[in-house]
Formats: structure tokens, C-alpha cells, sequence
């Protein structure tokens, strides 16, 4: 993995700076794949580059973890800050992966890569529809907490089935230039991403249709998040 020193170079789209190339100091590689630990609280997802897909992921792992520790020691008002965070932010990571990370599956290991993928993507449509259970409940704190406890134990599980099995398969399938390419578009796909779940929509590659329905989707997601000031 990139063991580069730490520098920041660039601004996001939110005028936030972008750490390039920083060392994972957020877990360590073992024999059982990847271990990661919570990032130090923040209320906005850290923007970094590292030039590898993988580590994007498991960047966005730790910071998801930093969530779910913060949302058993706060106030209502904060449980439902995270609660809007936790729906857009792992929207668009799903998106991402399932566009950017899971075609290899199929196309270096053929039928034995396609089941892998078939399986992830029915896993993740089912974190879809508890994510939409949660959007729904908002105005009732006893069933958001139930809502966002059976999230978070589905998506702790989804994590380490991919720190643990896929990642690091993709990690010896993947060349290192794949593997950056892949990280630069998410970067650069990310704010055009749905932001709230759509239990209706394709989750297979459809080709450019498919994507051009995703940024569609994206885009009214914006002005809802936009008009409703959860941006």
C-alpha cells in the first residue's frame, strides 16, 4: 500500500483540503486481510487520496466506524445528524464500489467472480432498504434507534466481509495502475452520486445508459438534500 509522506495540495469541491498519497495510519494488513480502526471523530467524511481504490474504501470504513461510536454517546439531535450522514455517505461509497470495483470481479475471475459480485450486490440492496427504513423514521426517536442498530450491525458486517474476503481479492487481481484509475474516478464521481436510496433502481451494469440514470438520480438527490438543508 502507498506509504508516501502526508501533504495537501488541493481544494474539494467544498473547499476542504485533499490529503494526498497519506499513510494508512487507520489499520494495518494482516493474514485475515485488512484491519481497520475508527478515524478521530468528524463530523464531515476527511478527504484523501492515496492512489489506490482500496485504500479509499477503507478510509471511508474507519470514518464509518467513527460514526457509530459517536451515535452511542450523543443527543437526539446528533443521533439524527449521523443518521442523515450514514445515508448519504454510504450511498454513494455503494455506488462507487458497485461501479468502479466490482466489474473486476467478473472480468479477472469470470463465473467464479460473478457469483462474488451477484452476492455483494444483494447484500448491499439490502443495506438500501434498511437505510430507506431509516429515512423514515426520523420524526420518531424509538424507531430511528432501533432502525439505525439494526443498520449498524449489517453494515459492521458488510465492512469486515470486504476488509476480510473481497478487498484483499481485488488487492491481487488488480494492478496497481487499476487500481489508481479506479480511486481517480471515484474522487471525481462522488458528488454526482444518489445520495438517498433508491430500492427501485438497477444495481447491474447497464453501460453508459445505466450511468447517465445514476447522475440523473444524483442530481435530484442534490436539490432534495439542497432544499431541505441536510446538504
Amino acid at each position: 500500500m502507498v506509504e508516501n509522506s502526508i501533504h495537501t495540495a488541493t481544494l474539494s469541491s467544498k473547499g476542504a483540503p485533499i490529503v494526498h498519497h497519506p499513510k494508512r495510519s487507520f489499520g494495518e494488513t494482516t493474514e485475515k486481510g485488512y484491519k481497520v480502526e475508527p478515524l478521530e471523530f468528524t463530523w464531515n467524511r476527511p478527504e484523501a487520496e492515496f492512489q489506490n481504490a482500496i485504500d479509499y474504501i477503507l478510509h471511508d470504513h474507519a470514518w464509518y466506524r467513527s460514526l457509530l461510536l459517536k451515535s452511542h454517546d450523543c443527543t437526539m439531535d446528533e443521533k439524527k445528524r449521523i443518521c442523515r450522514i450514514l445515508v448519504k455517505e454510504t450511498m454513494q461509497h455503494s455506488e462507487l464500489e458497485e461501479q468502479l470495483l466490482w466489474p473486476f470481479l467478473k472480468h479477472k475471475l469470470g463465473d467464479e467472480g460473478e457469483r462474488i459480485r451477484e452476492r455483494i450486490l444483494s447484500d448491499e440492496q439490502k443495506l438500501r432498504e434498511l437505510l430507506q427504513d431509516m429515512e423514515h423514521h426520523f420524526d420518531d426517536s424509538f424507531a430511528l434507534e432501533k432502525s439505525l442498530r439494526i443498520f449498524e450491525a449489517e453494515l459492521v458486517e458488510s465492512m469486515e466481509e470486504e476488509e476480510t474476503v473481497t478487498l484483499p481479492t481485488l488487492a491481487k487481481i488488480c494492478s496497481a495502475e487499476e487500481l489508481r484509475e479506479a480511486e481517480e474516478s471515484m474522487i471525481k464521481s462522488r458528488p454526482y452520486e444518489p445520495s438517498h436510496p433508491h430500492t427501485w433502481a438497477p444495481q447491474k451494469d447497464l453501460g453508459i445508459g445505466f450511468n447517465k440514470l445514476n447522475q440523473i438520480v444524483g442530481m435530484v438527490d442534490s436539490v432534495r438534500d439542497a432544499l431541505s438543508g441536510n446538504q
